[in-house]
């Protein structure tokens, strides 16, 4: 069948201009509210020191064995920046944090990172830790710069609990892993945004196939145990998988694996600082014939991600 537009041009006259077709409209978010209702004690509550030790890497279905990649171009959209917001003597990624939620009565970890946005309240992370086959996650914790030592579970700046997120409808409707990415606000903790606590990683979007970037995050799967926070500095690159429905991954030859779901992939990073600017999410791990992850992946950050991070943003 002719598309609608294409069907009214064939049989208008001559003289009559056919009519314009509409522009394609961005889908509209699908976001979640956590009710104020809910205590953040009851919430960190639940978060005992044997729950966190027992939560694992939440299992995604479309990580996979490497398969033959093949190079996408970097969309040609006009390149944006968020910027970043440095704390003195922040030094380490304090911003860089481990996430502990609940899935169909399950509880895992995840990775995440703090962002910046007016409301110095805000988190990337991946969509598979905010929403699932199990609906939208439970007990949603983040904690900036944790680490476990010697039996102890270090909560330097707190324990933040989550107010909102948004993620694409196309995650939400078939868990399409070109759009596993998402946004979250937290709540304040005695009185501050947790950006002025720990600093925040500013933004950039649409930006080339090679960029040279560390990616952060909390692999529990050997030869780590989620104790505390790994980096890997790589050059990307875009490749699209169509065997496994991804148009535009950002590829990066590093062998972060489950637990670091979620983490930043930045470029830009100071080490006085711990600050950079995100270009990309972590989602999947990829493996070798023997089962070794040997490539991590993300989602391209391009128009669609900056209009979600605005629909929360403000």
């Amino acid at each position: 069948m002719l598309p609608l537009a294409l069907a009214l041009a064939l049989i208008a006259p001559a003289s009559t201009p056919a009519p314009a077709a509409a522009a394609p409209r961005t889908p509209e978010p699908i976001s979640h509210t956590v009710s104020q209702d809910t205590p953040s004690n009851d919430i960190t509550g639940y978060w005992t020191p044997s729950r966190m030790s027992a939560a694992r890497p939440i299992t995604r279905r479309s990580e996979r064995p490497v398969q033959s990649l093949r190079k996408a171009g970097a969309p040609t959209a006009l390149a944006r920046t968020v910027p970043a917001l440095p704390i003195k003597g922040s030094g380490q990624p304090r911003n860089v944090g481990k996430v502990f939620f609940t899935q169909g009565g399950q509880n895992y970890v995840c990775s995440a990172s703090v962002v910046n946005s007016r409301g110095r309240n805000m988190l990337a992370t991946a969509a598979h830790c905010v929403y699932d086959v199990g609906g939208w996650s439970k007990n949603w914790i983040f904690i900036p710069a944790y680490s476990y030592v010697k039996g102890k579970h270090n909560k330097p700046f707190g324990t933040w609990t989550v107010s909102r997120a948004v993620i694409e409808p196309e995650w939400a409707r078939g868990f399409d892993p070109d759009f596993d990415y998402s946004f979250i606000t937290v709540r304040p903790l005695a009185g501050r945004n947790i950006a002025n606590v720990v600093g925040a990683q500013g933004i950039k979007w649409n930006q080339p196939a090679t960029v040279s970037m560390r990616i952060f995050g909390y692999p529990a799967e050997l030869p780590w145990n989620g104790s505390r926070v790994v980096s890997c500095l790589q050059t990307t690159e875009l490749d699209t998988v169509p065997e496994a429905g991804i148009a535009n991954h950002r590829f990066a030859r590093c062998t972060l694996n489950g637990g670091s779901s979620g983490g930043p992939w930045v470029s830009n990073y100071s080490f006085p600082t711990g600050i950079g600017y995100l270009v990309g999410i972590q989602s999947m791990k990829w493996w070798d014939e023997n089962g070794v992850t040997t490539w991590n992946s993300s989602p391209y950050l391009g128009d669609r991600a900056y209009a979600l991070y605005r629909k929360l943003a403000g």
